[in-house]
């Protein structure tokens, strides 16, 4: 059997993406370990992850570089060295651990090239929806929806493209120039070179990170939830979506009690709303947001609304309805089990559990640089929920949004067909078969 290293982006939606895939091959007998950063600065954030790991039963290496795995990707300004000293890193944990194949989180795509070096098996998990660029296919950082095929709707399309590879390539060169021809992209290429990996196969048209063409590359998001698109290349296996829906979920005791209690309680609806992981990194505008939330239903006696709020201060927001209830953090599987409409930023792992526990959604984008404005956009092209506006969404529209949501025969009915498409797909014993054909 094989050993297999997971190295995946610093955020818990990318480790919950993945965990039953690693889990089901652990049962098939792989050595499964997973890789954090070992770095007194963010020591406190590499034990929760860490305990989140070995909690669902496997091993955690750490390493000793903190910006191995929380790099950004667009931090071309980053240290001269910092390649270098990754292979480092690596080398030494290829001759510990001497595994067979390493599964990287697309978030951390190019050390790809650096683990070329090394003539290991590396298999690329994209826990995004496909990012590549298609004739009637926005980036999936846009909040533009296709519309009827055209040549009018091509060049629309094509326009969104070209703006962010304008962006992307103004600040290249500036980086390039800055740093004298040693930025962070000229140190791939050479890396590369050396590797013995062409140029071109180093595959940049994406809104953000990069792909290695002919490199296997496993989609874990489900491909019914994106964009129509014509063709994808050969070395893209669509074995999404993979949401462990039996998954162990902690909550707090107060939680436990009041959720116990529901069943005892006559009310209209129940409405979750939740911006995730992200919201501290927003926190006056989620806060502005959450109260307004509140305010609607203050004015909706007869429904409940279960608010979870994250690391934001609950001090900061007022609330003494009896119907509003909130919660630094909530077992999401089991609210939304019971729950009528779900608010969210948007997150694919958010809006995969809606459709596949049947909830309809208003999606509420956070971040603008990331996949939300796309996945906001692809909720309203297959109308399973609608988009607001976090920031300019007034009380009086959020309720109306609700309003049309509860009550709109077309919703329900795309959510329902999604449903039946999703839960025959996810989790496939036969995609554990294809994961297993790459090792």
């Amino acid at each position: 059997m094989s050993v297999i290293l997971f190295a995946i982006n610093t955020s818990l939606s990318h480790f919950y993406s993945t965990f039953w895939l690693s889990r089901q091959l652990k049962q098939k007998g792989h050595r499964i370990i997973y890789l954090g950063a070992s770095d007194e600065s963010v020591r406190e954030e590499v034990k929760k992850y860490r305990d989140l790991v070995e909690s669902r039963g496997f091993e955690f290496a750490e390493l000793e570089f903190n910006e191995l795995l929380s790099r950004k990707e667009n931090d071309l300004f980053g240290r001269k060295d910092i390649f270098l000293f990754q292979m480092e890193v690596f080398q030494k944990l290829i001759c510990e651990y001497k595994p067979d194949a390493v599964f990287l989180d697309a978030f951390l795509s190019d050390l790809a090239i650096i683990l070329n070096k090394f003539n290991l098996r590396v298999v690329i998990l994209q826990t995004m929806l496909c990012l590549d660029r298609g004739p009637f296919v926005p980036p999936i950082n846009s909040n533009y929806i296709p519309k009827k095929k055209g040549l009018r709707e091509y060049w629309q399309i094509q326009w969104e493209w070209r703006k962010l590879f304008f962006r992307r390539s103004l600040k290249n060169l500036l980086a390039t120039i800055y740093l004298l021809g040693d930025d962070l992209n000229s140190q791939l290429r050479r890396i590369a070179k050396e590797g013995g990996l062409a140029s071109g196969q180093i595959f940049r048209k994406r809104p953000f990170t990069i792909g290695i063409k002919k490199m296997p590359e496993l989609l874990l998001s489900a491909k019914e939830l994106d964009f129509e698109r014509a063709s994808t290349p050969d070395n893209y296996f669509f074995i999404g979506p993979m949401i462990d829906m039996a998954r162990e979920e902690h909550s707090e005791p107060a939680f436990d009690s009041f959720f116990q209690s529901l069943s005892c309680r006559v009310y209209d609806k129940l409405v979750y709303c939740s911006l995730g992981t992200m919201a501290t990194e927003h926190n006056d505008h989620c806060i502005s947001f959450f109260q307004k939330v509140i305010d609607v239903f203050t004015n909706r006696p007869d429904d409940v609304l279960i608010l979870s709020i994250g690391r934001i201060d609950k001090s900061r927001l007022v609330s003494k309805a009896t119907n509003i209830h909130i919660f630094t953090s909530v077992p999401q599987i089991r609210v939304l089990k019971a729950a009528n409409l779900m608010l969210t930023a948007a997150g694919i792992n958010s809006i995969t559990e809606c459709m596949l526990l049947g909830v309809p959604i208003i999606v509420y984008p956070l971040n603008p640089e990331w996949d939300q404005n796309g996945n906001a956009a692809r909720v309203v092209y297959h109308h399973i929920g609608v988009r607001g506006d976090l920031s300019g969404d007034t009380v009086a529209e959020i309720d109306r949004k609700l309003k049309f949501v509860l009550s709109d025969r077309k919703i329900k009915e795309n959510v329902r067909r999604m449903q039946e498409v999703l839960v025959k797909k996810n989790v496939s014993p036969g995609s554990i078969d294809t994961v297993e054909s790459l090792l």
